[in-house]
């Protein structure tokens, strides 16, 4: 092994290549290697080779260098799976966000632009373009021999230099300063699609931001209270400020509604107006006409009487949400509300809630038990307008006027529109970027050129490499006048020439006027930008060239198999071999080192070959690749005279008789496999065990089809209608068929011949009506429970309290590329309009329902979410299954209660019952209830309660919205098991008691407020900082304030000792704010009451110091009467006499404070009285701001093919609606 790392060590040439790949990727043009078309590329390792095509076909840096400026270009990007969708742009991030790049180091300018777009929001393309110039000038100093460190420090340094003598060219800002705002806002959209508009647009981003402006928070500025609203028609020129809120859905008029109310009340409600369901193992029988028109009446009382409350409260506007399980609203709900004169909307989307909440003043509302007056919004007028043959909906004289805006964007097509909406982004940023930084710098190349001129004065001054390295820096800068000049059509060399002579002079201001193709004093031709865009462009940009100079390799991912590092070839060009290979090829010597065998061509480990051994070996890989299986090779035995064993022989596809049946073709001859037992029965008798790198276990236990090799079957478009149904049962038998994943070379043409076929019967399924017939039921479920019912191993990570989920990454399935599929086909049947349920129950039984629950327990979260989706479906199909659901789920809960504590599904199954319990009828049965005793208030006791804390608290709530009657049962239940010792789960008991509070009936709370506030009392008096912080925060809620100044009187003296105490002593200022305002709150509502607490509280420190008092002079008696009595008893007349002192043992008290409380008093100072103290406290923290906390993160090592697996990851619901969506564009077309 010592030496391989020499031979290793000596490849010096190797990092040239690595970064001569990253540059090539980064910015194109020419690197330090130069490669032309006829270079062999044989040698190289095909994943570097790969990387080397793709970085010379598509250079970062240079595909969006021509969209830089007033007249650049613009792109057109195709999108989508078969790229049906097409975007126009010339904004710097939505091209690269589009662009699809293969090497790292292009993937970094992405990003890199990505930051950009977040930090300033505009200079995406300036920023790509600068870093690209910074790296042709780090090329040209590696060419000359400086270090990388040395290059990559100097150009950060330079950066700073830039960023200073920017600051000192800025011009200060006031925002009153309207027409420098303006400047600013049509310089960012000068060099848009829109540019044309950019009178019309730019007072809008303008205005829009200026009324946006949170007086607390001067500084920034959050654009998501700015909502920009697109509509197909008209021109951009109709596009329009309003000053409330926008709706793009229609009112309902099919009733006869109102179209506009003037003084609204708004209401949103996130409940449906439709018939209540039944529960759901209940069926309705009706028998006669009678009954049936029994039920409508009561059907049309019941909604008839929801809205009757509505009305009551004064609502005249009601918004109603989308609803995902059922119509929102009926046609009968319509009618009563039109009569009611209330004007409804409905579809109202999630995430417009909270945006209509902060407009409008309205709070969403779950049950219509809730829907009081004081949930209500208000506005002056609410009416549905035509926009330029376009109708929307108008919220307009809002009550919080002044905290959100809207913008109306028209345009002709959706291409218009999404290009509108980009550059109106654009400078809305550019505003916010003078909200944070108030300071502009002339635009045209002006600054850059000064900068650069200014910085190559300082490398004069400078000695050694760093002056090289400043100069080069100065130079790159240049690229930005280069670039606009060559998109205007103008000479680049001349005009950057003259540049120079014009800012050499003392011109700073002189820039490029691309309009009229001359240099003139840019500021007064009113193009100025945000100081911030620059500086961020060039600190940005000096990072990322700063990272990428200091890589100097790379290492290929293996998705299959880990590498082990001590004996895979640190070069790039060296192919990697799995790493059952390599641990067959290290063996311990004797010496108790690790040498690395001889190997042959099979196991391609080692140094780097030399020149005559690529080409045996590269002849030996291509006959390999004739070759389809391979048994194991045997372990050699490594001493210093052994020789190499001979290696298996590989057996032919050819040497093996086979038959081909049903498109699966069986070998007569089994080849042998690569297990451990294969190995332990090949393995000679004398060889050293050997040991293999630890691997991670994989959530798989599947039974691998033996000797079957697949063949593809024809398509259904090319086979007759008649022939399709037997060709779906044919391709459906053949995905029964399972693949050994934890191999990942093995069976490579069988697992993707698998991978098309589940491809094609998921798009099958989904676009054809009919053919699922009755034959099809058995073989998709047995196809399903073939490729998914499997046992689940132990679990690799730690469970209960000692797994952290920011710690410890989740075991994915290396056979998730074919179950996705197989949950995804198995959901389309279900959801199929021609699936029946009488057969399909048949075969979705009770055993399949258990078996499909073992699953949750898998460590995969993508496979626990897509089976959260697909149970949830089944639920709702299979009434005859509901009750044995629940009861299947009630007994997981019970095993992790009382036995286990260990399951990995608990979230999921959770969520699943939260849509249950919503659905439960009133009056809840009595097995209802007993579920939320013994399941969920016990679920609150285990260790890894943080696994699912927030779908448990949803489930509580949902209990206690249906029956309001169980909330002392199930506080009380949560007071019994509240944590002791855990401050996190005392944090979270704390967040969930604050969700119970908000939906608490009054009555209810009257019933649980001495236990819960003797518990609050005890958790503000807490220790650790959090647990009381959030406990002093129910101070902020409105609603709990109104409770506890209800019942003050039971409440205040409960808290008061504990607030007091923390006022006085508590270290952190956060907690003397929040204490303060708590105590305030009940100042202000008894100030007789809070005078009498605190008399009390005096009284009793009194009552307590007297005690210690009389503990203190008992204690120095017994001292006295032993020194007196010392030496007059014999010891043994002493040990007869009976040691007790119940007189003094009845006086002193069992626990002493350890610390004097500040309301003691001292014989010589006499204190002022207790309320002047307290007031003047009072008074001196009532308006002490409140510093915020931040969560320190972690900074261990994460494995990124698990980040980049889960970030990949869509759920089943996200796969349908987009296929469907598709299917729906296509068929339109």
């Amino acid at each position: 092994m010592v030496a391989v790392k020499a031979k290793q060590f000596q490849d010096k040439e190797k990092p040239t290549e690595v970064r001569a790949s990253n540059i090539i990727a980064a910015k194109g043009k020419r690197a330090l290697l130069e490669l032309d078309d006829n270079v062999d590329l044989a040698p190289v390792e095909p994943y570097y080779k790969e990387m080397f095509v793709s970085s010379r076909k598509l250079p970062v840096a240079d595909a969006v260098r021509t969209s830089l400026g007033p007249k650049g270009m613009d792109k057109m990007i195709q999108t989508g799976k078969a790229g049906e969708n097409v975007v126009i742009t010339n904004d710097g991030a939505t091209i690269m966000k589009h662009m699809s790049v293969l090497h790292p180091a292009a993937k970094m300018l992405v990003d890199l632009s990505a930051a950009q777009d977040v930090e300033a929001g505009d200079g995406t393309t300036t920023v790509v373009v600068l870093a690209g110039s910074l790296l042709t000038a780090a090329e040209r100093l590696l060419e000359k021999g400086i270090h990388p460190t040395i290059i990559a420090e100097s150009f950060q340094r330079a950066a700073g230099k830039a960023t200073q003598y920017l600051t000192e060219m800025s011009v200060k800002l006031d925002l009153n300063d309207r027409e420098s705002l303006l400047k600013s806002a049509t310089t960012s959209l000068s060099s848009k699609i829109v540019s044309q508009y950019s009178s019309l647009l730019s007072p809008i981003a303008v205005d829009s931001v200026l009324r946006v402006i949170d007086p607390a928070i001067s500084d920034n500025v959050d654009l998501k209270d700015i909502r920009l609203v697109k509509r197909v028609g008209g021109t951009i020129d109709d596009t329009e400020l309003v000053d409330g809120l926008v709706l793009t859905q229609n009112v309902i008029k099919s009733a006869g509604g109102p179209t506009r109310i003037e003084k609204a009340k708004i209401g949103l409600i996130q409940f449906q107006l439709s018939p209540p369901k039944p529960d759901m193992e209940n069926q309705v029988i009706v028998n006669d006409y009678r009954q049936m028109d029994k039920i409508l009446k009561e059907e049309r009382q019941y909604l008839l009487n929801m809205c009757k409350k509505i009305k009551k409260t004064g609502c005249n506007v009601l918004l109603i949400q989308k609803s995902i399980l059922r119509d929102a609203v009926n046609e009968l709900s319509l009618h009563f509300l039109s009569k009611l004169k209330i004007l409804a909307i409905r579809d109202v989307e999630r995430d417009e809630i909270e945006f209509i909440c902060k407009s409008t003043g309205c709070k969403p509302i779950a049950d219509i038990e809730s829907f009081t007056e004081d949930k209500l919004g208000y506005a002056d007028v609410v009416e549905e307008v035509e926009s330029a043959g376009a109708k929307v909906v108008k919220v307009q004289g809002v009550k919080n006027a002044g905290k959100t805006v809207s913008v109306l964007i028209h345009g002709s097509n959706p291409l218009v529109l999404e290009e509108a909406e980009r550059s109106l982004h654009d400078a809305l940023c550019v505003i916010r970027c003078l909200v944070k930084k108030r300071a502009l710098i002339a635009g045209g190349g002006a600054p850059e050129i000064e900068v650069s001129r200014r910085l190559m004065e300082h490398a004069r001054t400078l000695k050694g490499m760093e002056a090289y390295c400043f100069q080069a820096f100065a130079e790159a800068l240049e690229i930005i006048p280069t670039t606009l000049a060559e998109n205007a059509g103008l000479h680049p060399i001349a005009i950057v020439t003259e540049l120079r002579n014009r800012h050499a002079k003392g011109e700073k201001t002189a820039g490029i006027n691309v309009r009229k193709g001359t240099i003139s004093n840019i500021l007064e031709e009113n193009v100025v930008q945000p100081l911030l865009v620059s500086t961020s462009a060039i600190e940005l940009a000096a990072e990322t060239v700063k990272m990428i100079m200091k890589i100097d390799d790379m290492y290929p991912f293996s998705a299959a198999n880990d590498i082990c590092p001590s004996t895979v070839s640190l070069n790039p060009f060296n192919k990697h071999v799995p790493e059952t290979q390599l641990s067959r090829n290290k063996t311990p010597d004797s010496s108790g080192s690790s040498n690395v065998s001889k190997s042959t061509a099979s196991n391609k480990v080692a140094a780097a070959p030399q020149p005559q051994q690529q080409k045996q070996e590269k002849a030996q890989a291509s006959s390999k690749d004739k070759q389809i299986k391979e048994s194991s090779p045997k372990s050699s035995s490594k001493r210093e005279d052994a020789k190499m064993e001979p290696q298996p022989q590989l057996i032919p596809a050819s040497s093996s008789s086979s038959t081909s049946v049903g498109g699966h073709k069986i070998l007569d001859k089994e080849v042998p496999k690569s297990g451990p037992l294969n190995r332990l029965k090949n393995t000679p008798k004398d060889a050293v065990p050997t040991s293999k790198a630890p691997r991670r276990q994989r959530s798989s236990r599947f039974h691998v089809t033996e000797r079957v090799e697949l063949e593809k079957l024809v398509s259904f478009k090319d086979v007759v209608a008649s022939e399709r149904q037997d060709l779906l049962v044919k391709k459906i038998q053949q995905c029964n068929v399972i693949f050994d994943f934890s191999d990942s070379l093995s069976d490579l043409k069988g697992k993707e011949i698998k991978r098309q076929t589940l491809t094609e019967l998921v798009e099958y399924i989904s676009n054809n009506r009919g053919v699922i017939t009755e034959p099809i039921y058995p073989e998709v479920v047995n196809m399903f429970a073939t490729n998914l019912f499997r046992t689940i191993p132990p679990q690799v990570n730690p469970s209960g309290d000692a797994f952290d989920p920011e710690e410890d990454e989740p075991v994915l399935e290396m056979a998730w590329p074919h179950l996705q599929i197989v949950y995804e086909f198995f959901l389309r049947f279900i959801e199929s309009p021609d699936f029946n349920t009488n057969i399909a129950k048949k075969y979705i039984d009770q055993h399949f329902i258990l078996q499909l629950l073992d699953l949750f327990d898998s460590e995969d979260p993508r496979e626990r979410d897509f089976l959260k989706t697909t149970l949830h479906r089944i639920y709702g199909k299979f009434l005859n299954l509901r009750a044995f659901i629940r009861r299947s789920i009630n007994n997981v809960f019970f095993q992790f209660i009382y036995e286990q504590e260990r399951h990995n599904g608990i979230a999921e199954l959770l969520e699943i019952l939260g849509s249950i319990i919503n659905g439960f009828a009133l009056p809840l049965k009595e097995e209802h209830k007993v579920f939320l005793t013994r399941v969920l208030i016990p679920l609150h006791k285990a260790k890894s309660l943080t696994l699912y804390h927030p779908q448990l608290a949803y489930c509580v709530v949902q209990f206690l919205e249906k029956d309001p009657a169980l909330t002392e049962e199930v506080v009380c239940g949560l007071l019994r098991y509240w944590p002791k010792v855990n401050s996190p789960k005392e944090v979270m008991f704390l967040n969930e008691i604050e969700e119970i509070l908000d939906v608490i009936e009054p009555q209810e709370f009257i019933k649980i407020q001495v236990p819960l506030f003797q518990q609050i009392s005890r958790c503000v008096s807490s220790p650790h900082f959090q647990v009381a912080e959030r406990a002093l925060y129910y101070w902020n809620n409105d609603y709990i304030i109104n409770l506890i100044g209800d019942n003050a009187s039971v409440i205040l003296p409960i808290m008061f000792s504990s607030l007091y105490r923390n006022s006085k002593t508590h270290w952190n200022r956060t907690i003397h704010g929040l204490v303060y305002n708590a105590l305030k709150l009940f100042m202000e509502i008894s100030p007789k009451l809070f005078d009498e607490c605190t008399n009390k509280y005096k009284q009793n420190r009194q009552l307590e110091r007297k005690k210690q008092k009389d503990r203190e002079e008992i204690w120095q008696k017994l001292e006295q009467l032993a020194t007196q009595n010392a030496g007059k008893l014999p010891t043994a007349q002493a040990a007869r006499l009976p040691v007790s002192i119940p007189s003094v043992t009845a006086v002193i008290p069992t626990a002493v404070p350890l610390t004097a409380d500040p309301l003691e008093e001292t014989p010589t100072k006499p204190e002022p009285p207790e309320d002047d103290v307290l007031n003047k406290e009072l008074q001196q923290f009532e308006d002490r701001p409140t510093p915020q906390r931040f969560r320190r993160k972690s900074v261990l090592p994460v494995d990124e093919t698990v980040l980049t697996e889960l970030s990949r990851h869509r759920s089943l619901e996200e796969l349908t609606t987009q296929k469907a969506k598709s299917n729906a564009d296509t068929s339109n077309d």
